[in-house]
């Protein structure tokens, strides 16, 4: 049987309504076949899971060397190559073939405020906003509130992937009144923290865009499954051959940045043109 760590990712994705998972029902999968094809096997996530994955951590009895439910909290083993490129500055590239599903590593740098962010080089930064797509056992009803009206005018690499709001959405339980919501509206715990990478961060800051990436983000919590601070970790969404530059999609809206046009060099067959 697998860890309440494990189990804690399979029953928030059910929560949910994990696609992956739904499709399972409709096939009438018990839980225990489920939880054996869900998430990380053999140390590989090819499917990724926006509820999040809540790996094991000090706190856990299983053994740190041994389990399975321990993976981006690891040191980094994949070796990446810094090269410079004629159009689009530096990049990263594997040495090795890296299979499908691999773990590559994190997007780490300096934890800010959104109030910061709007003076910091809009180049390096990663919104975390988990919350703005999880539901809670207590509450399955959205509240959107908006990220302050400077923000809008820079442009925030969306690590969601496939939800390009650029939104702090908060979660309130269904007895809370409107009074409340005002109130908690000016509370900054439900405030959105961004990662800014360009003074603090690692080699993942090189990564570039690509309108067909072959790396997917996928949140991790760890140490803490506080929904404000998920770890930002890149894994590849199909094989990729030694030599190949590592990107993913960094989802910028066009336009959100008035007079500023960036054109992408991707040379992608489904590029879109335009970074921003």
């Amino acid at each position: 049987m697998k860890c309440p760590c494990w189990l804690k990712t399979f029953e928030q994705a059910k929560l949910n309504d994990n696609e992956q998972i739904l499709n399972w029902q409709r096939q009438h999968f018990t839980d225990e076949q489920m939880i054996s094809r869900f998430a990380y096997i053999h140390q590989r996530l090819k499917t990724p899971v926006w509820s999040g994955i809540y790996e094991c951590n000090s706190k856990c009895l299983c053994h740190t060397k041994q389990c399975t439910n321990r993976l981006v909290q690891n040191s980094l083993y994949q070796q990446l190559q810094l090269f410079h490129t004629n159009t689009k500055g530096w990049a990263l590239r594997v040495l090795h073939d890296i299979p499908y599903g691999s773990f590559i590593n994190a997007y780490v740098g300096e934890l800010i405020t959104e109030e910061m962010a709007t003076k910091r080089d809009f180049k390096y930064l990663a919104i975390l906003d988990h919350k703005s797509h999880l539901n809670t056992t207590d509450n399955k009803k959205r509240t959107e509130s908006p990220i302050k009206d400077k923000l809008n005018d820079i442009s925030i690499l969306n690590v969601r992937g496939r939800i390009p709001v650029k939104r702090c959405i908060k979660l309130l339980s269904d007895n809370e009144d409107d009074e409340n919501d005002e109130d908690d509206d000016d509370d900054d715990d439900d405030s959105c923290f961004i990662l800014d990478a360009k003074h603090y961060g690692a080699i993942s800051r090189f990564y570039n865009h690509s309108c067909k990436p072959n790396v997917h983000i996928q949140n991790v919590f760890i140490n803490s499954h506080d929904p404000r601070f998920p770890v930002i970790a890149l894994f590849a969404c199909r094989n990729i051959r030694a030599g190949e530059e590592i990107c993913w999609d960094y989802n910028y809206t066009v336009g959100c940045m008035p007079n500023v046009r960036i054109d992408c060099q991707c040379q992608a067959s489904n590029c879109r043109g335009r970074l921003l």
